[in-house]
């Protein structure tokens, strides 16, 4: 590999840590609370930020050999979708976070630990993510991928106080586990030229998804209560994670299975 290249490797990490290290994000909510912002209100400012990146996510002239390689690769589509779908999942659950904590009679004071023990673990289970799915095998860590959050939800909607909050660990695990085992599937099956158009189009079909979802899920806090919203919250995406990590199971095993036959048919062929 060239020097250069190393370098940008080295760059982009950096790239990624500033972009990562916002102390404010830990109470970004209660600051906007403060300036007099219902939940709702305080989501639908996300979705508007939101729909302004997404307006510049994708470059248009990449987008019809993008939906090509991606509607004609199952594999690519059922990953891209998992993708999305857990991406969206995390969002939620960062934007609930602070009010549960708040409601939970949490110091304000708190929530930088609290979001560094979060941001924390979540990295050292992304860092041990591969280690883990070896040990397990990919069929456990699709169904603890679905199984964490939903447990997480209900246990953070039925419990109060410190019980409720340490049921969050599961969507941490959760987060971390997933991104890096389907990023890595997806970027190992998409040609290095599509590669960056793809993650972007990932990107925003999370965004788009969140700019429809996102005010909702305010308006449910702000008049259902929190706990309650969790609970609509976990019936709404138990199906939803079971479908997605279903039919990308299934397209597993088929890759699984034209592998082996292309391999036979290969030695065979050697042999004759």
């Amino acid at each position: 590999m060239e020097l250069t290249l190393r370098h940008n490797i080295r760059n982009i990490y950096y790239m990624f840590f500033f972009q990562s290290f916002m102390i404010i994000i830990a109470v970004f909510v209660p600051l906007l609370q403060r300036y007099g912002l219902t939940m709702s209100q305080v989501l639908q400012t996300q979705a508007l930020f939101a729909l302004v990146v997404a307006v510049f996510e994708v470059p248009s002239g990449y987008l019809q050999k993008v939906f090509s390689t991606m509607l004609f690769r199952p594999m690519v589509f059922w990953t891209s979708l998992a993708i999305i779908v857990f991406s969206l999942l995390g969002l939620y659950a960062f934007w609930v976070y602070q009010k549960y904590w708040e409601l939970n009679g949490i110091p304000v004071a708190w929530f930088g630990y609290l979001w560094a023990v979060h941001c924390v673990l979540r990295g050292l289970i992304g860092q041990w993510a591969h280690e883990i799915e070896e040990v397990l095998g990919w069929q456990r860590v699709f169904r603890l991928s679905a199984a964490l959050p939903i447990i997480a939800l209900v246990g953070m909607g039925l419990f109060s106080g410190w019980m409720g909050i340490a049921f969050t660990v599961g969507l941490i695990i959760c987060r971390g586990l997933s991104t890096v085992v389907f990023y890595d599937a997806l970027n190992k099956r998409v040609d290095g030229d599509f590669r960056a158009t793809v993650n972007s189009l990932v990107s925003l079909g999370t965004r788009g998804l969140f700019i429809v979802t996102g005010p909702v899920l305010g308006y449910g806090v702000d008049a259902l209560g929190v706990n309650s919203t969790l609970l609509i919250l976990a019936v709404f995406l138990a199906p939803l994670l079971t479908f997605v990590l279903f039919f990308l199971s299934r397209h597993i095993r088929d890759e699984s299975e034209q592998q082996v036959m292309a391999k036979a048919k290969a030695e065979k062929s050697l042999n004759a």
